[in-house]
């Protein structure tokens, strides 16, 4: 279940959600989703074990950067800075040729080239295809 807010968000504005508040916003409306405010111990267990070896794996290679849980990506901004699409992944990887230079203090501007969504038990499979397109369609393979 989701809980809509507001719709037209500036990238300023989306920096104004409290830290615990875990939004991600769709088609131009944040949402407020319910599996972000608390996991189980085994949803937390598999973030980390995956972020884990990736970023084993990553590092050893210099390959980019692994971000685990609670990175905002804005997939999708318009023209006058309103947020269209944005996705919070469990982990999420981007090779270091497509980091980019930005204000560290707010959301990437852009896609993961890896994003890991584990599925949470009240998670729809509606929910996680339409994650899947949002990633796709903003580039992430």
């Amino acid at each position: 279940m989701t809980d809509s807010i507001k719709q037209g968000v500036t990238v300023e504005e989306q920096m104004q959600f409290g830290e615990d508040e875990w939004i991600e916003i769709d088609d131009g409306f944040p949402v407020r989703t319910e599996n972000m405010a608390a996991a189980g111990y085994l949803h937390i267990l598999i973030i980390e074990i995956i972020y884990e070896i990736l970023k084993k794996f990553v590092d050893a290679n210099n390959l980019g950067r692994v971000h685990s849980d609670g990175l905002t990506y804005n997939l999708s901004v318009d023209e006058d800075g309103h947020v269209i699409k944005s996705r919070i992944p469990d982990v999420s990887f981007i090779r270091r040729a497509n980091l980019k230079q930005f204000d560290y203090t707010k959301p990437y501007p852009g896609f993961p080239d890896l994003a890991v969504e584990v599925v949470s038990p009240t998670e729809s499979a509606e929910d996680l295809q339409g994650k899947i397109i949002d990633y796709h369609t903003a580039g992430t393979e």
